[in-house]
């Protein structure tokens, strides 16, 4: 289960790309939070099913927020994908500056995934400091949708791993403070949360927030 290679892998920061709420406003980023202790976390949703449940995307961390937020991205009408896209971000302060961390989920058709690609940068060109973009990027059709990520400084260090969905890159301010990039596995039956391919991404940074050096995030999960 997830909650066992969260409490196994014990990381500051979880993304999470695909979450489900039901009817009642109960979502399972809430349900792993309780489940493992961690004290914050946010959820957005991003589509509803005809049964009134809700799916999309969440943070969960140790430690509070400074800011907390989402931004859609477009989604195209004459495309086979609906699905509407976004980027959470969260704000944690560290010793070493504002550490952001910008949670998405780019779509499995071309031309939409471009546009993510296009919209994405546009966002992560207003901020400066250390940023991960981590998630469910979907590049495994069109690798070369994620080129312009590259071409702007960011590294893919899924690379690393051979993962096929979930991915994080990493600019050039975090890369000075990156320890590791590894894969957790999990069986989960819960067909709404699993995790991707049985790959979740560990990163692990050398940055301190409040007395805890050594930070690691979690990226998991798919629809």
């Amino acid at each position: 289960m997830i909650e066992e290679m969260i409490e196994e892998a014990d990381p500051d920061i979880i993304a999470l790309q695909s979450v489900c709420q039901n009817p009642k406003g109960k979502d399972q980023a809430r349900q792993i939070a309780e489940a493992t202790g961690y004290g914050y976390y946010f959820f957005v949703t991003a589509d509803t099913a005809a049964n009134g449940t809700n799916r999309g995307q969440a943070m969960i961390t140790k430690h509070p927020f400074i800011g907390s937020y989402s931004t859609d991205l477009s989604v195209r009408t004459d495309l086979p994908d609906s699905t509407r896209r976004l980027i959470l971000v969260a704000e944690v302060q560290t010793q070493e500056g504002m550490l952001r961390i910008f949670n998405t989920h780019f779509s499995w058709v071309r031309e939409q995934a471009q546009e993510n690609v296009e919209e994405t940068l546009f966002l992560l060109n207003e901020f400066s400091g250390p940023g991960l973009v981590i998630g469910e990027l979907n590049p495994t059709a069109h690798q070369d949708v994620l080129e312009p990520l590259k071409k702007a400084g960011w590294e893919d260090g899924g690379e690393l791993l051979s993962t096929p969905l979930n991915h994080v890159f990493i600019n050039q301010e975090s890369k000075l403070y990156l320890r590791q990039i590894s894969a957790g596995h999990s069986e989960s039956e819960n067909r709404c949360l699993q995790v991707a391919d049985d790959f979740a991404l560990i990163v692990e940074l050398d940055m301190t927030i409040g007395s805890a050096m050594h930070q690691r995030m979690m990226s998991s999960s798919r629809f």
